[in-house]
């Protein structure tokens, strides 16, 4: 009897073992068809702040990426420096930044973030990475790049972290707010530039659930949701 009892046991666990070991490459299993692989997948990029460089400043730091084998450049063009006011417009450091990295080889994508006081609400007159209190001024500033930069861009990236304060102002986190930035800039780029893509913002990695932060999975889930893939092309994400 004791001796059944333990053969019985002996074969319990190791059906258990046998279960647990099959259980990963269950789950795991690649697809019988793989998905495609991205344009540019595994080669490297360089992210540049253009945000208070000079000209020449900002062709150097595109130079010193080419050189150490950079295949992109992420630059960032602030348009509170841009269009500091309605009818101002600065773009030297753009376009030598721009002319640097095509003159290199390098493929770009265009961050267009941070609007000038005269665009935001009251609240927001002291925080540089609030959005437009209209969208439609950042339209304007966004066909203006387009119009610009059209065929030389690979991508225009549509804000940066708006699921995180302080980018979304003095103000909740609402996926419906920026879905109407996106979609006005997206439009406006691409009656410039036709054959354009958008890529969505870098959403900030965050567990904080309150007005003033949104986890990154639910934020780009309610994106979904409110069918906002019909104005972009590229998904993006920061990894701390």
């Amino acid at each position: 009897m004791r001796r059944a009892l333990l053969s019985t046991l002996l074969l319990f666990l190791l059906l258990i073992g046998l279960l647990l070991n099959l259980a990963p490459a269950y789950r795991f299993s690649a697809p019988e068809t793989p998905p495609p692989v991205a344009d540019g997948h595994g080669q490297l990029m360089a992210n540049i702040n253009l945000e208070g460089l000079s000209a020449g400043d900002a062709a150097r730091f595109v130079g010193w990426a080419a050189q150490d084998g950079m295949a992109f450049v992420r630059l960032r063009a602030a348009w509170n420096e841009i269009q500091p006011e309605p009818q101002t417009w600065r773009w030297q450091t753009v376009d030598a930044a721009m002319d640097a990295a095509q003159s290199r080889g390098l493929r770009v994508i265009l961050l267009l973030d941070a609007a000038p006081a005269w665009a935001v609400a009251e609240v927001d007159k002291t925080n540089p990475l609030a959005p437009p209190l209209d969208v439609r001024d950042f339209g304007r500033f966004a066909e203006a790049a387009a119009t610009r930069y059209a065929g030389r861009v690979y991508a225009y990236q549509i804000w940066n972290e708006p699921n995180i304060a302080p980018h979304w102002g003095a103000r909740d986190v609402r996926p419906q707010g920026y879905f109407e930035l996106l979609r006005e800039a997206g439009n406006s780029i691409h009656g410039r530039d036709p054959e354009a893509r958008i890529m969505l913002a870098s959403l900030a990695p965050t567990t904080a659930d309150d007005r003033a932060n949104m986890p990154d999975p639910r934020f780009l889930e309610r994106l979904y949701q409110l069918n906002a893939a019909e104005y972009f092309d590229l998904v993006s994400g920061a990894a701390y």
